[in-house]
């Protein structure tokens, strides 16, 4: 594992992998924070659970999982997570107040195009870059994750779609951010597509490393699986 101190922000589906790296970036130190937070705190103290019952209730329990998307959509959808993602970046949030603003944190639940919009304004701003010169940070790491678990499908497959489910892993979105200066030289940003390329083909994953050949900060990584010896390698190569 490397020395850089970055705050970690990943985009991924159910199963993608997202929890496999923030709970080795915990292990390391970070602070796991999620955009869902509000709404998951209503649902414990709403039903009397546990956030491990939560986390593994809404994978099987159609129900919960259906009382998280009507909780979000009635917070505001976007808007609402928007406005959390950057209380989250200048370490505002409310579940912050007792956390050390010098220790890194992992978001790992960035879901929407416009979420994806926001982070990069917010990652380009002044006042994050104060922050980072005042506590010592390297430039933040932005992981997209590719991988469509049989999870996911399923979920899709038996009527469960809800917005967050878009997938937004598109090189036409990624062209639209370049020429709305969105991406710049103030984070890294990782594609990490899995063995099988299940959420785009081959072709477009040349046209992602097109824009890594011209901008350095742009990471193409192929044919990776979270799930094997390949997620040490990853963690090497983002810290």
């Amino acid at each position: 594992m490397g020395n850089l101190k970055r705050d970690v922000f990943i985009y991924g589906k159910i199963g993608s992998g997202k929890d496999l790296i923030s709970n080795y970036l915990q292990n390391k130190g970070y602070g796991i924070f999620r955009l869902s937070g509000t709404i998951k705190q209503i649902i414990m103290e709403k039903k009397d659970l546990s956030f491990e019952q939560i986390e593994n209730g809404k994978r099987m329990d159609s129900e919960l999982r259906q009382l998280h998307h009507t909780i979000g959509d009635y917070l505001g959808n976007d808007e609402t997570t928007t406005n959390r993602l950057k209380a989250l970046v200048n370490r505002y949030a409310m579940d912050m107040y007792n956390f050390r603003k010098d220790t890194p944190i992992v978001v790992n639940d960035i879901r929407t195009q416009n979420n994806i919009m926001s982070l990069f304004l917010y990652l380009n701003t002044d006042q994050y870059d104060l922050f980072r010169k005042q506590h010592n940070f390297d430039k933040p790491a932005v992981i997209f994750l590719s991988r469509l678990s049989e999870e996911h499908l399923e979920k899709i497959n038996n009527g469960g779609y809800h917005y967050t489910d878009e997938n937004c892993i598109k090189f036409d979105y990624f062209k639209y951010y370049i020429n709305q200066k969105l991406i710049t030289d103030k984070f890294d940003l990782y594609m990490i597509f899995n063995d099988n390329y299940n959420v785009i083909n081959k072709k477009e994953v040349n046209q992602f490393k097109t824009i890594s050949d011209h901008f350095n900060n742009f990471h193409v990584l192929e044919n990776k699986n979270l799930l094997t010896d390949d997620l040490q390698n990853i963690i090497n190569i983002i810290l």
